[in-house]
């Protein structure tokens, strides 16, 4: 996965709330929990995380299953998993 070029324009401190959705992102490439906590590791500051339904399960085996929620993002207060309706 590339992230865009735009993403890195702010300070990564400066950034509270992210939202993760499929911009650019191609039909069917998946991410394993790696390279979820690749994505995460510089925004340590973040509070808030939302997810769109077809990120939920990898964002949550890595931050759950990898037990690095509190590592990774020690500063979330809430997350939003968005249009996920299963247990």
């Amino acid at each position: 996965m590339q992230i865009s070029n735009q993403l890195f324009t702010c300070p990564f401190s400066a950034v509270r709330s992210l939202i993760v959705n499929n911009y650019e992102l191609p039909a069917g490439e998946d991410m394993d929990s790696t390279q979820w906590l690749e994505l995460f590791q510089p925004f340590t500051y973040v509070r808030e995380l939302r997810a769109l339904e077809q990120f939920v399960l990898g964002i949550v085996q890595a931050l759950v299953t990898e037990d690095m929620a509190a590592e990774v993002l020690p500063e979330l207060t809430q997350l939003s998993l968005e249009g996920y309706r299963k247990s």
